[in-house]
């Protein structure tokens, strides 16, 4: 199969475009409103603003913290300087 890091990039960040897009879609109907958009422009803004959210919070929040907690502690026994 192949490897599309598109494709990739979302799945690794899903977990927090689940998390974001409620926010963005609160956000994106009031804007949606107030502008008197189409449907399907708010549907599309609506789709961009929480994927976009999402990413912004998985690279910003995340995969720092997830890298932080799988950094190595100890090394052939010996602390990692800096390891909790």
């Amino acid at each position: 199969m192949r490897d599309v890091p598109a494709g990739r990039m979302l799945g690794d960040a899903s977990y927090s475009i689940y998390l974001w897009h409620t926010l963005a879609l609160s956000v994106t109907l009031k804007v949606a409103d107030r502008l008197h958009l189409h449907t399907g422009v708010a549907l599309v803004l609506h789709v961009a603003a929480g994927v976009t959210l999402g990413l912004v919070a998985y690279h910003a929040i995340e995969k720092p913290v997830l890298l932080f907690f799988r950094r190595p502690k100890y090394r052939h026994g010996a602390p990692v300087p800096g390891g909790v």
